[in-house]
């Protein structure tokens, strides 16, 4: 609410909010957004790394040698 009330109506004119207008919003942006970074699980699975590896992990060298050639061709598109 601070930071609304404190930035927007100085640069694109908007009015202030109070407080459950600011937990309105925080509310609208949890479910349009999916929830918050802070406080949840949210990265809990690892980087897309570590899932790469344990993809290439579990294929055998003929899926995985056809796997990494798709993904060079993809990526020199």
């Amino acid at each position: 609410m601070y930071l609304w009330n404190g930035l927007l109506p100085s640069i694109i004119k908007v009015s202030d909010i109070n407080y459950l207008q600011a937990l309105g919003l925080m509310l609208l942006c949890r479910i349009l957004f999916g929830g918050m970074p802070f406080g949840g699980k949210r990265f809990e699975k690892g980087d897309g790394k570590t899932r790469l590896k344990e993809k290439l992990v579990g294929m055998d060298e003929e899926t995985r040698n056809a796997f990494k050639d798709e993904w060079k061709r993809r990526r020199n598109c």
